[in-house]
């Protein structure tokens, strides 16, 4: 399954394993999972495959605090089995590059909308701009042309990554924004995928979705300038 169409199945809310497993796999050292249920659609058995970049004990508290915040569920620790292979990735290291949000500024008039996104490194700052119709579905894939723009400033060039889609699903009662960004190199291209709850501000959610989909390759691209 492609990155669009499990967007799509997601937001069509289809079937709600599917979804928790989609959320599972968005989590740290997690390559795949399988959720079992009984036919009261109660949760017996998760099965996960996980990579050697946390241990087992951080994977089932990341998995149950992940459930309990987005489905209100209580999962106990003894139906989780996980099975870990080396696939290549090292623990992340602590001077790993994570770009943060600094600031954002919004400029409307009745046609356009212009964006302008500010991201910090330590106490360097990196601004990107987008400009483009003034609309409510393109909105955000303004911001995030503005995010990925800032990103580019802070690597020194451009057409690094280039946004693919921008989505706003909905998951028990909550909102969340999913941005797919596509990693553009010499040898493939590489689909990223990343993604926030929406909490208080919509611009928020999509420029932290945004980074969530670059941020984890954002050393190894680093270094290659």
């Amino acid at each position: 399954m492609d990155n669009l169409n499990m967007i799509d199945d997601i937001e069509n809310q289809v079937d709600k394993t599917v979804a928790m497993e989609w959320l599972i796999n968005k989590l740290n050292g997690v390559i795949s999972s399988r959720v079992v249920t009984n036919e009261k659609d109660e949760i017996i058995e998760m099965h996960i495959l996980a990579n050697y970049t946390r241990s087992p004990k951080q994977i089932v508290r990341d998995i149950q605090s992940a459930l309990a915040a987005v489905y209100d569920l209580e999962i106990d620790h003894r139906i989780i089995s996980i099975a870990q292979i080396d696939d290549g990735l090292e623990a992340p290291k602590s001077n790993d590059l994570r770009l943060k949000l600094n600031n954002i500024q919004v400029t409307a008039d009745e046609f356009n909308l212009e964006v302008k996104v500010v991201l910090s490194l330590k106490d360097k700052l990196f601004e990107g701009k987008a400009t483009g119709v003034n609309s409510a579905a393109a909105k955000p894939h303004i911001v995030t042309e503005a995010t990925i723009d800032a990103i580019h400033t802070f690597l020194g060039r451009k057409n690094v990554f280039s946004v693919v889609d921008v989505k706003k699903i909905n998951i028990n009662e909550l909102s969340a924004y999913i941005v797919v960004t596509c990693f553009i190199n010499s040898q493939q291209n590489e689909m990223l995928i990343g993604a926030s709850l929406l909490k208080n501000d919509e611009y928020y959610a999509i420029i932290r979705a945004a980074l969530d989909s670059v941020n984890r390759i954002l050393s190894k691209v680093s270094e290659k300038n």
